[in-house]
């Protein structure tokens, strides 16, 4: 028995580490790309539903995709109820594992070539620099899991023979509710639906459950993600909670459902059975599975909207800080990470432009309570951005959290400008360089087109600093002369051109951060 059974969960123990593997080298080798993708096509809910589909069959990972939708909804770039379709699209997509095992792995043999694989992998690993470096990796996990496949298959070939499986109820709505609930448990412990789905194909296969024990099972491992995913919420940030609720009332639901319409369901099987030559084996399990999340999208996906914004009712967003973007659960997404960064600092760059625009029209205390606040974000915003878990080599991730790093450092020195003491605005000679930078100031605050570049207004604040301040310098020891207001308005000029340079900076360092080609450092 300890042999038969150390075939079947060392099976699945190497089946997992190959998920695992081609999962993580296929993001990898695709670099951005899947970033981009998944953005590209959300605009609208079916779109977005299809994008989240077509990336997790794609990667083998529904705990990817959904990671990178909550980290463009944590960054501010993706909203809520586009992701719910992202979501959706997901929980279809996971069922590819399903087809993949029961159309190739127990149909084809390949254990017999997966250390072939394997080995090919290691060595490209090993000796292929760049992005075939990580396509080695997905090359080894792709015959990890083909390996763990054969222990699997043997091992419950063995386990079927050892033991006697016909006291277990076969049909009926106790002998459902009982495999429903040995599949939520199985998911529960094993975190990974697709594993407990390989395991069932693979006891289907092998003659241990007949196919409505099996399908029955199958629910309740969709179900059981709702577990999952909600024990994964407790700590996380408000967009993953809402993102947890989302996809477990959908997955909730949509197995409920598929239970209460079992037998229904298990006619529509076999009605596709006789249609298209099917035996009632793993492959109608694939299709069993595919159908009844479809059935959930069907219901769902055309109320996306309102049900998001029922999510949002259920969990309000309470924290309007500039930190609410961040999410720690994203730092091993550098992408991702670096885009909630990026949006937290635009908040306190407009936060600081409106503060310099009061402290410009004499109102000191309001500008001070402003500055105070992004003063108090940095800190936490620069922690964040150190503990992201940049690749050695990613040159774009690295120049932009540089840029990031950049930003910080005249946003500090800006928040400090703005608490300049003894500062005299209104004067004859300031006046058309006060309105010039509220003019800059307004436009960066509303997001619209400036007047004027803030490199141009700098250059020429800083010509004017250099040519005014020896002529203001000697208009004040003239006799008759008030020097305490003159050098006051020479102060006030000083601070205008400090202000305009750390505008100027920022922009280009935000330039930098957000170009593709992010291999230039600005001037």
């Amino acid at each position: 028995m300890l042999p038969t059974l150390s075939n079947v969960l060392g099976g699945l123990g190497i089946f997992l580490l190959g998920m695992s593997l081609m999962s993580d080298g296929l993001k990898s080798f695709a670099g951005d790309s899947l970033r981009k993708a998944l953005l590209l096509f959300t605009s609208r809910p079916l779109t977005a539903f299809l994008s989240g589909m077509g990336i997790t069959a794609l990667i083998q990972s529904s705990s990817a995709t959904t990671l990178m939708t909550i980290g463009f909804v944590s960054a501010g770039i993706l909203p809520f109820a586009q992701s719910v379709g992202v979501l959706m699209g997901a929980s279809l997509g996971t069922t590819s594992t399903g087809w993949i095992v029961s159309l190739i792995g127990l149909n084809v043999s390949l254990s017999a070539y997966a250390l072939l694989f394997v080995a090919a992998g290691a060595g490209i690993r090993l000796f292929v620099k760049g992005r075939g470096h990580f396509l080695g990796t997905a090359l080894a996990g792709f015959g990890l899991i083909f390996l763990g496949i054969g222990f699997m298959q043997s091992g419950m070939g063995q386990l079927t023979a050892e033991l006697d499986f016909s006291n277990l109820p076969s049909s009926g709505f106790l002998a459902r509710a009982l495999l429903l609930g040995i599949g939520l448990i199985l998911t529960v412990l094993m975190q990974s639906c697709s594993a407990v789905m390989a395991t069932n194909l693979m006891a289907l296969s092998a003659g241990a459950l007949n196919f409505e024990q099996a399908a029955a099972l199958a629910i309740g491992a969709a179900i059981g993600t709702t577990v999952t995913a909600g024990l994964a919420s407790i700590g996380a940030s408000l967009h993953a909670k809402r993102s947890a609720l989302a996809l477990s009332a959908f997955n909730l639901t949509t197995g409920l459902l598929a239970f209460l319409l079992l037998p229904a369901l298990l006619q529509v099987i076999a009605f596709f059975q006789r249609q298209f030559g099917l035996e009632e084996g793993p492959v109608s399990l694939a299709v069993f599975h595919s159908l009844f999340i479809s059935l959930g999208v069907i219901l769902f996906l055309p109320f996306v909207r309102p049900y998001a914004r029922l999510i949002e009712n259920l969990l309000p967003e309470r924290d309007h800080g500039f930190t609410r973007y961040l999410d720690h659960s994203l730092l091993n997404l550098p992408a991702v990470a670096l885009e909630a960064v990026g949006r937290s600092l635009r908040e306190c760059h407009h936060a600081l432009a409106r503060a310099v625009s009061t402290r410009l029209e004499n109102r000191a205390p309001a500008a001070e309570e402003a500055a105070a606040a992004v003063s108090r974000a940095l800190p936490p915003l620069r922690d964040y951005l150190t503990a992201i878990a940049i690749e050695c080599g990613d040159q774009a991730a690295e120049t932009r959290r540089i840029s990031d790093i950049h930003i910080m450092d005249h946003l500090a020195r800006l928040a400090t400008a703005v608490n300049a003491p003894d500062l005299r605005f209104g004067t004859e000679r300031l006046a058309p360089w006060e309105h010039r930078l509220t003019q800059l100031l307004a436009s960066l605050s509303a997001e619209t087109p400036p007047p004027e570049s803030p490199a141009a207004l700098s250059a020429a604040l800083a010509d004017t600093r250099r040519r005014e301040r020896p002529e203001i310098l000697q208009a004040a020891a003239r006799a008759g002369a008030d020097p305490a207001s003159l050098l006051q308005e020479l102060d006030t000029l000083h601070w205008l051109d400090r202000i305009a340079h750390h505008l100027a900076r920022i922009d280009a360092h935000f330039t930098l951060a957000s170009s593709d080609d992010a291999s230039d450092t600005p001037a």
